[in-house]
């Protein structure tokens, strides 16, 4: 994401909240485009995660970008078997789209992102329930 566009989100954020006389905290890591320099906001709070920490307080870092490259890899030796099997000249050969497609969000099982979010410790398991339904 560009700087530029990050800043464009906040400021929408900030008019969202400030319409809604409501105020929140964003926490944001430490990637060169989440700069929030320059921008003037009322009703949202930016503040950085400490360096060297991503991976401790993410969960998406704790799992989930485990379980799609896991379901990825199956998915790539699936369709080099069927490639295989229907005479395919490379069964290795996977264009973009398709690659893109076996990432996809939604393919990932609600109760893997469930899970990593209980690994991660943020969130106790009696209000796991809360959060998620």
């Amino acid at each position: 994401m560009a700087t530029d566009t990050f800043q464009g989100w906040l400021r929408d954020v900030d008019a969202s909240m400030r319409a809604q006389q409501r105020h929140i905290l964003i926490l944001v890591d430490n990637a060169s485009s989440h700069c929030d320099d320059g921008v003037t906001l009322t009703n949202v709070c930016v503040a950085k995660l400490p360096a060297n920490t991503t991976s401790k307080l993410q969960p998406l870092d704790q799992g989930i970008i485990y379980c799609i490259n896991r379901d990825v890899l199956r998915k790539k030796m699936e369709f080099a078997v069927d490639a295989v099997d229907e005479g395919v000249g490379n069964p290795c050969k996977v264009g973009a789209l398709k690659a893109i497609e076996w990432c996809e969000w939604r393919q990932l099982p609600a109760k893997s992102i469930e899970n990593c979010w209980l690994h991660s410790t943020l969130v106790a398991k009696t209000d796991m329930n809360f959060i998620l339904h």
